[in-house]
């Protein structure tokens, strides 16, 4: 099926079935779920966690959360990824942000840790619309922070909410369009030839507000064979068809027309020289370059009792890599649609809440591999192949308040996914081939509150099955002869957290996650991603946060992780699992007066293993980093924002990303060394001051 012409129809259906309907209303200074006096949270106070699927408040959620907004990612950052505002988020490690032929890494409690390309094992939505394809991996290169308002964080397993590929919940929201005219831009300079131009405008017409955004992104890179060219373009509408009836639309478009990989280096290498590139990717030119259009169109229609959600999904990705021996090309089709039901009613007991869906996704790949012309071996065709995933999925929540301190939740899902690779070379035998995979997963959960106190508990599962890259690496002759299972996990959390109003706060939680299966990756001479399978394995951890603002002006956040993750199988029993830390630190200090602004951070990693054996390990270090700025009316219209700010202060030679079980022994991408950075921002419009 064309992606575009599904995309159309289906944006057409949406738009003609949403017929007005009678306006309802609710007041926000009602309580919510009946509480009153110190136990009361008033609708206006509420945040609600949009990707728990329920819309439920977080302080009834049975999971461990983060939320961050505009500020918190934007601030007097240079934009350049999610690595920016996620790295205060315990449990979550983002590297490779300024990678952009590897595209970040985001892992989760460990799952995703190995990924050696991309995102596995984290699902990722945004706006509604699901950033994870159909086998479970994700390209997070169409997203730029500059146009987020919100982030929200669901750390730990949930499949049962969003099937493969679930080891946690990264929910992204952008800037909705405004109410009024808004104007904004913006240039950063850099170290390292380092530039980014963004412009945004919105406005209002009638029913309808409308958005723009795009920018521009170039450097020349820390290391040789480093550079990146990237361009952005966002744009949405959001139309009230009625008082409760509403569709958004939504296209993004990335083009990266440059960029270098400088590739891993050994122990050696990066203690002699971290800026220079592997010498393989450095003759061989190893880099890539692509571009991706993606839409989504999402209709909701709230009666306040019951809501109906319906969204369409779809696009394209071409992608060509520059290998040490070889060219391998991919054009991408991938589109789906979810419907989804809620249902509420606050007589029942003290509360009830009920939501219902069916979500589909496809994914069509096709992929060539032949000779690099820099290896003499030119047009020596060695791969043609089809590889097609359909996921289907079917899924249930459902939350109840027991009493007024009370809530107990629970969910279920059921998973269908197929996979087939259909093989044009058959020089090497026909490889063509189908798999089928099924899974249900369950959920339980309670939350018990005690002002200014509560306490969560809950136990969850996921899984994550190989992806159709690593299916067409690991299969020679008959298709997916390689025997991967699926990964498969099951956690145990409690923990406790305490409000104390709008100074003083904190968050805890400890899990137990058991694994069986665990899915290992590693990489061979060209880079490209092998799978293994690890038996059982286990991680046992603690997250801890605590935030203080003794003064509007003045907010420190401080957080800590201890992850002990290791193998259970009799191979590797006893052995620490690769790519994450045992311990990380991480603290903040902020200002902000409306018009001096500023911020000072500093994490500490503990040494990250390299490889399943343990025999090379990443060395601990402490980051700094460090910007203020000043805000300014530069015209009548116009505010303006001035700021400065500098990474790495320590001045540190650290290890960024790992590249676990990596051939050659080349693990280490080494991060930035110290540099300043600088932002020039001006906005036009009452909505432009959500900076």
């Amino acid at each position: 099926m064309n992606t575009l012409a599904f995309m159309a129809s289906s944006c057409l259906i949406l738009a003609v079935g949403a017929t007005p309907q009678p306006t309802t209303t609710s007041s926000a200074s009602v309580s919510l779920f009946g509480l009153t006096g110190e136990d009361a949270l008033s609708l206006d106070e509420v945040v609600v966690l949009t990707g728990a699927r329920t819309d439920e408040a977080v302080a009834q959620l049975p999971y461990a959360t983060f939320e961050l907004r505009s500020t918190d990612i934007v601030g007097g950052r240079p934009t350049l990824s999610l690595a920016e505002s996620l790295d205060r988020v315990p449990g979550v490690i983002v590297s490779g942000g300024d990678r952009y032929a590897h595209n970040m890494r985001i892992s989760v409690r460990g799952f995703g840790a190995t990924a050696p390309s991309g995102t596995r094992g984290v699902r990722l939505v945004l706006d509604g619309i699901p950033l994870t394809l159909a086998d479970g991996q994700s390209q997070l290169d169409v997203i730029d922070p500059a146009f987020l308002e919100r982030i929200e964080v669901l750390r730990g397993p949930a499949s049962s909410l969003y099937g493969n590929a679930s080891g946690g919940v990264i929910h992204l929201q952008s800037r909705s369009p405004p109410h009024t005219m808004e104007m904004r831009t913006s240039k950063l300079l850099g170290a390292f030839r380092f530039s980014k131009w963004t412009a945004a405008a919105g406005t209002n017409l009638g029913d309808t507000q409308v958005s723009i955004f795009a920018s521009k992104t170039h450097a020349g890179g820390h290391r040789d064979n480093s550079a990146v060219e990237q361009w952005n373009f966002r744009t949405s509408t959001r139309t009230h068809i009625s008082d409760n009836i509403q569709l958004s639309t939504v296209v993004h478009s990335v083009s990266s027309p440059v960029a270098r990989d400088a590739g891993g280096l050994t122990e050696e290498q990066f203690g002699e020289d971290p800026s220079q590139a592997a010498a393989t990717n450095l003759r061989f030119g190893v880099g890539a370059q692509s571009k991706q259009l993606q839409m989504g169109s999402q209709l909701v229609v709230d009666f306040g009792k019951h809501r109906l959600e319906a969204s369409v999904h779809g696009g394209s990705r071409d992608e060509q890599a520059v290998l040490p021996l070889s060219l391998e090309s991919l054009s991408r089709e991938f589109y789906g649609a979810m419907v989804m039901y809620h249902w509420k009613e606050e007589q029942w007991l003290e509360g009830h809440r009920f939501a219902v869906g069916v979500e589909t996704q496809f994914q069509d790949d096709q992929r060539t591999r032949e000779g690099n012309i820099q290896s003499q071996t030119e047009d020596a065709l060695s791969l043609l192949q089809t590889e097609r995933a359909h996921s289907f999925g079917v899924f249930a929540q459902n939350q109840l308040i027991v009493v007024k301190r009370l809530t107990l939740s629970g969910g279920a899902r059921f998973d269908k996914i197929d996979f087939s690779l259909l093989d044009g070379f058959m020089a090497d035998g026909d490889g063509s081939g189908r798999k089928t995979m099924d899974k249900f997963t369950v959920q339980g959960g309670l939350v018990y509150r005690f002002y200014p106190f509560s306490i969560f508990a809950n136990l969850a599962q996921s899984y994550e099955t190989p992806t159709l890259s690593e299916w067409a690496n690991m299969s020679v002759g008959d298709g997916f002869s390689y025997e991967a299972d699926m990964q498969e996990a099951l956690s145990y959390e409690v923990g406790l957290n305490g409000n104390f109003g709008q100074v003083l706060g904190f968050e805890t939680s400890a899990y137990l996650i058991e694994l069986r299966d665990e899915l290992i990756h590693s990489e061979d001479n060209q880079g490209r991603s092998l799978l293994s399978s690890a038996g059982e394995s286990r991680r046992l951890g603690a997250e801890l946060l605590g935030r203080f603002q003794p003064h509007p002006s003045i907010y420190l956040l401080g957080t800590y992780a201890w992850l002990h993750a290791t193998f259970e199988d009799e191979l590797r029993q006893g052995l620490f699992f690769p790519g994450v830390p045992q311990h990380r630190i991480f603290g903040r200090l902020s200002y902000d007066d409306g018009q001096v602004f500023g911020a000072a951070e500093v994490e500490w990693v503990d040494r990250r293993m390299a490889n399943d054996a343990n025999t090379a390990e990443a060395p601990s270090h402490t980051m700094g980093e460090m910007y203020v700025g000043w805000r300014f009316p530069a015209t009548m219209e116009w505010l303006g924002e001035l700021s400065v700010g500098i990474r790495n202060m320590f001045a540190v030679d650290y290890v960024d990303r790992v590249r676990v079980n990596a051939f050659g022994g080349r693990f280490f991408d080494p991060g930035a060394p110290i540099h300043f950075f600088g932002a020039l921002r001006l906005h036009y419009g009452l909505d432009s001051v959500r900076y």
